[in-house]
């Protein structure tokens, strides 16, 4: 069926052109099919390879599992080294005919959604979840459906269907499966070209590279902010179908998953990881990989790690896939795999538009580079390789370069740059404000370049501005007296004030995320996404953020719901002179509240568990939270401002709704909670009928519809807004 409609579309495009090209298209894509298929069936049948076949497999087995654009890696494909040219041609075809040609499910999706729906025909179920988020994505790509898929996770999780840990799994495959419908439009407009005009794959895959004309390769950032009353309208309909689909009994009832081939060589099997790298590690797999480790151990416990260990050791693409084969086959290690699989696919989208490089391609030396910069050293741990110190100095080049493009005044000189060794666990990179060095280690620094060089910024504002040297201009501001302090005091308090580290982080992270230097760090590495997008670009070694519900592993600071956090950050560049201008966000200002940043709050918000004391105890017994609490220190202040009033205003109605959805599951479970425990010995007559009406006793239905009204109104009186209302 898919290649009868690439075939149409083909022939579609070249009504009037020469049909030489036509020829050329058709028997290249016949070619490459056949070309793809023999390296499968070989490998399956446990056939050796020479080492081109290799690469070609690897390659494929890549594009398989989704890691990566799939037009990035006909773009490396086609220069590598490794291939002879005639091979590097059949390997460009079978990319590109395999992604026009490719199911919307991401492979891996079925065994990494079992992991959130633990018990019988897991399975089956995740594989149910994940053909039911590529049955409403194929229906509607529009930002409001892959917003709605995302905030329902939250309902069915906030319902007990899914594991809390385990929702972002249910994202990300959404997010995959509308990369892999706009790839496979984009492979199928390609093919129409290359059919109107000359049969070059190859060459019109590196020409649409470099315009950024993959709409697969554009960034979430770039698309249009959904409608808020669309969204709200499909939230319902999609998490009672991911429910029903999580808590199904009737696992029989459930198709069976679809299981792809797996296309890995006993020659490369029998390697390890490190023996099959050969590019520098990547920080956007590395690092969603360990989220994966903590999410399956949160979930599954230990008893897969030690089995595990080839495919902990990976480092960059090639090495990941050449330890998945292993890992699939064993059944304990395989639902880890799949979840890494997922995770590390979502993290390589920040790589979408990387140029094609290997080692051994020329590029200008890193002295060229430091000079052109005005660096004052760029030196190179003993863990980086000669081969690939030029491409690492590049990667930088072009960081400084994305970063000047959104903040053009920014200037680099002087700088001391260290690429490689390590530093402390918690750290991805760091800038020494002492010395003036900023630190990238490899496996973790690249992605967080941005959010380093704002911190020199910083140190430079501290240095130009108040004469100062080894601090941060935002530090100084915020510990300066009242009658001292400097314009960025306001700005830096009051986003001290709405400051919402990420969550399940050590308390130490936290209360860092929430220091001055860090705020201007975390804001602005969002803006450089934001604004970046706007032009449809991305840098996946300037920053790792893709959007509002995958910011990235640099610690960035998403938008809130109501815009009020990003003015106070607005304020904040425009107080810095190497900051004040700049390049304009994706989307600039919105007149309407975020509805995917509200249900994510009160996805988040910690609910009471038990009664505080007796003269926090309504008519029903239950612990009433004040509106107007004393917060913790750096804890966000429930308010409601005019602004916030004004963009909540038109969609009142479907905030509710959606809030609502994710907060009342809540409230229920907590007020089962609490029946549950042990009643203490001097209990107020209200709250023991409350308890015996949880717990099953016939008593007037209302006791308990008060109660979850209760909670639910105290637990929305700290969202901003929406205490009162309809």
């Amino acid at each position: 069926m898919a290649v009868g409609v690439v075939a149409c579309l083909i022939a579609a495009g070249i009504t009037g052109a020469r049909g030489e090209p036509r020829r050329h298209v058709r028997a290249a894509l016949a070619d490459a099919r056949a070309f793809a298929d023999s390296l499968d069936r070989a490998t399956l049948a446990g056939h050796g390879h020479s080492a081109q076949g290799s690469v070609a497999v690897r390659y494929l087995a890549r594009h398989r599992d989704g890691l990566g654009s799939p037009f990035r890696l006909a773009d490396l494909a086609r220069i590598d080294p490794r291939l002879t040219s005639e091979w590097r041609r059949r390997v460009v075809w079978a990319l590109v005919a395999r992604t026009a040609e490719q199911l919307p499910v991401p492979p891996a999706a079925a065994g990494a959604l079992a992991v959130a729906v633990t018990g019988d025909s897991a399975e089956r179920r995740g594989a149910a979840l994940a053909r039911e988020v590529s049955r409403t994505l194929e229906s509607d790509r529009t930002p409001e459906a892959l917003e709605a898929l995302r905030i329902a996770a939250l309902v069915a999780s906030a319902e007990g269907a899914l594991h809390p840990r385990a929702v972002p799994l249910v994202g990300t495959t959404a997010v995959l499966v509308r990369d892999r419908l706009l790839a496979r439009s984009d492979a199928q407009r390609l093919l129409a070209a290359a059919a109107r005009e000359d049969g070059d794959v190859p060459r019109l895959v590196a020409q649409w590279r470099a315009a950024r004309s993959f709409a697969s390769e554009r960034p979430t950032l770039a698309d249009a902010r959904p409608d808020a009353r669309r969204t709200a309208a499909r939230v319902r309909p999609i998490a009672t179908r991911l429910v029903a689909l999580a808590r199904t009994t009737d696992g029989a009832s459930l198709p069976a998953p679809r299981v792809a081939p797996v296309a890995m060589l006993s020659s490369v099997a029998r390697r390890t990881p490190a023996d099959v790298a050969v590019r520098p590690p990547q920080p956007q797999l590395r690092l969603p990989f360990q989220d994966a480790v903590s999410l399956v151990r949160s979930i599954r416990g230990d008893a897969w790690r030690v089995r595990a260990a080839p495919l902990l050791g990976a480092t960059d693409e090639e090495s990941f896939v050449a330890a998945l084969g292993s890992a699939r086959a064993d059944g304990v290690v395989a639902p880890a795999a799949d979840a890494a699989v997922l995770l590390v696919a979502q993290g390589l989208r920040s790589l979408a538009q990387e140029s094609a490089w290997h080692p051994g391609v020329p590029l200008p030396a890193p002295e060229i580079v430091a000079r052109r910069l005005g660096l004052a050293s760029l030196r190179f741990g003993a863990d980086v390789p000669t081969a690939w110190r030029a491409w690492y100095a590049q990667q930088f080049a072009q960081a400084v370069g994305s970063l000047r493009d959104v903040f053009p005044l920014v200037d680099v000189t002087g700088l001391h740059v260290r690429i490689g060794a390590t530093i402390d666990d918690d750290i991805l990179a760091l800038h020494d404000p002492f010395t003036r060095t900023l630190v990238l280690p490899v496996a973790t620094g690249f992605g967080a370049v941005g959010h380093e060089l704002l911190h020199d910024v910083d140190w430079q504002a501290a240095r130009d501005e108040l004469r100062r040297r080894g601090s941060y201009a935002t530090d100084a501001a915020v510990r300066a007296s009242w009658q001292t302090r400097t314009p960025l005091a306001a700005p830096l308090m009051r986003l001290g004030e709405l400051a919402s580290p990420p969550p399940l982080v050590p308390g130490r992270l936290a209360r860092e995320a929430r220091r001055p230097a860090e705020l201007l760090a975390r804001g602005g590495d969002w803006y450089l996404a934001a604004a970046l997008a706007r032009a449809g670009r991305s840098d996946g070694a300037l920053t790792s953020v893709q959007d509002a519900w995958a910011p990235g592993y640099a610690s960035a600071t998403r938008p809130d719901a109501f815009g009020v956090r990003d003015a106070a950050l607005a304020s904040l560049l425009d107080a810095m002179p190497r900051l004040a201008v700049r390049a304009p966000v994706a989307g600039g200002a919105s007149d309407v509240a975020d509805l995917g940043a509200l249900a994510r709050q009160a996805w988040l918000l910690p609910l009471p568990s038990t009664p505080v004391d007796a003269s926090a105890i309504g008519a029903t017994g239950l612990p009433i939270v004040p509106r107007h609490v004393v917060p913790t220190p750096g804890a966000a202040v429930p308010s409601c401002s005019p602004v916030q009033q004004a963009r909540l205003a038109p969609v009142q109605r479907e905030a509710r709704l959606v809030v609502d959805a994710v907060l009342a599951p809540r409230v229920r479970a907590s007020l089962e909670r609490w029946a549950a425990m042990p009643a203490p010995l001097a209990e107020s007559d209200a709250r023991a009928r409350l308890r015996s009406a949880l717990t099953g006793a016939p008593l007037d239905p209302s006791i308990v519809r008060d109660a979850e009204a209760r909670w639910l109104a105290n637990a929305r009186s700290r969202l901003p807004c929406l205490e009162d209302g309809p």
